[in-house]
């Protein structure tokens, strides 16, 4: 999954930056503010979030970032653009073809 953030909003009165906060302020993943990333630091820049089952985990991680956005398939996956440059992209495989870990 990969997030961007360049602006506004379409929608939701903070997009994905208002999406990202309530997510963190849920507790529900690891959140760490000083990085302002959820996570742990993984291979190549990426951040890791363990889950017994990866798939609904990355489903339901991705349904709290895209509220308010508009939705079109992209690369594999899900593309979630709002105003501006933000988006968040949900793709289950990685580009290798293997389940994403």
């Amino acid at each position: 999954m990969g997030a961007g953030s360049g602006g506004g909003s379409s929608g939701n009165p903070g997009g994905l930056a208002a999406n990202i906060k309530s997510l963190a302020a849920s507790g529900k993943y690891k959140f760490d503010a000083k990085s302002n990333k959820f996570g742990k630091a993984g291979l190549g820049g990426a951040q890791v979030i363990k889950s017994d089952n990866v798939e609904v985990t990355a489903n339901e991680f991705f349904d709290s970032l895209k509220i308010g956005a508009d939705l079109a398939p992209a690369g594999g996956g899900v593309l979630a653009t709002f105003e501006g440059e933000s988006f968040a992209l949900l793709r289950l495989k990685s580009k290798s073809g293997r389940p994403s870990d």
